[in-house]
């Protein structure tokens, strides 16, 4: 298999993004948004070359419009496309033309694969404001994926696991590779429940189903800790809540636990994700699609 040059540089640079980010994510469960929005302009530039050099229908260069904008749109502080009876004039322009660049490029170019990379970003809104993906880092971590390497990279002897030739653009389209290093970096943090559940019963605290999810600490460490309180009083009643959700006044939860008398609490860890994510790009592009893999063994 000859060298993919461009393959090879697609994923070098976002591994090494990647490693900074995760090191920042590791001492402060915070990333700069400045990694991303780098990747971001990396990401444009090697997608128009790519563009550029297979010889794309010129319609399909007005999909880098919509790709654009819906990349960089968190990073703007704008007002809620509508909040409290009040719309977001041009917000809703701007998304209303990246719609219709959207629709003129399929209409005069044809379908494209290209249209898996604004697709997949949507997607991780989605995960995003469902709290499927809990910190906005880790979506945009994946956005950047999602742009700088949108295809299976191509390297000499990788990945173990190779998708015939004929399949390549239709697993590229039906199971991007963004979603297999998300599926890999989901994988690897699941022994995390059974890694609670066995050092909570070595503590003799077996109270389930928190038990698996987390940990009781004192409320006084619990503020310093990186973790999120799964407990919280409402209306002056101890709540619980096994996937705690952000934007929370975690201080002034802890302020009224401790008003209440509470000593202890049930928390859980704020995981840095980015690094899970930075080893899911790395077995991805190692080992391969395994799902298409094990789609063949059972078929």
């Amino acid at each position: 298999m000859a060298l993919d040059v461009l393959s090879l540089a697609r994923v070098s640079l976002t591994l090494g993004f990647l490693l900074a980010a995760s090191r920042e994510d590791l001492k402060t469960r915070t990333v700069d948004d400045r990694y991303w929005q780098v990747l971001g302009v990396i990401g444009l530039c090697l997608l128009a070359y790519e563009m550029l050099d297979m010889g794309a229908e010129p319609a399909h260069y007005l999909l880098l419009f919509p790709i654009a904008l819906l990349f960089y749109d968190p990073y703007i502080d704008r007002e809620p496309l509508y909040d409290k009876g009040k719309f977001c004039w041009p917000a809703i322009a701007a998304f209303g033309l990246a719609a219709a660049a959207t629709a003129a490029a399929v209409y005069w170019g044809g379908f494209t694969r290209l249209l898996v990379v604004p697709a997949m970003f949507v997607l991780v809104y989605g995960l995003y404001f469902t709290n499927v993906i809990h910190g906005g880092a880790d979506a945009k971590a994946l956005m950047s994926i999602a742009l700088v390497v949108p295809w299976y990279p191509v390297i000499p002897g990788l990945p173990l696991i190779s998708t015939p030739e004929p399949l390549i653009d239709l697993v590229d389209v039906t199971f991007p590779f963004v979603l297999l290093v998300l599926m890999m970096a989901s994988l690897s943090v699941m022994f995390l429940p059974l890694y609670n559940l066995a050092a909570n019963a070595r503590r003799g605290c077996l109270v389930l189903p928190m038990a698996f999810f987390g940990r009781r600490v004192p409320v006084v460490e619990a503020e310093k800790a990186q973790v999120w309180p799964m407990e919280r009083l409402v209306d002056g009643k101890l709540q619980r809540a096994l996937f705690p959700k952000r934007g929370r006044n975690l201080q002034g939860e802890y302020d009224a636990l401790k008003s209440a008398g509470i000593a202890e609490v049930w928390v859980t860890h704020k995981i840095p994700f980015i690094i899970p994510i930075t080893a899911g790009l790395v077995l991805a592009a190692v080992v391969g699609n395994v799902v298409y893999w094990f789609g063949r063994l059972v078929a």
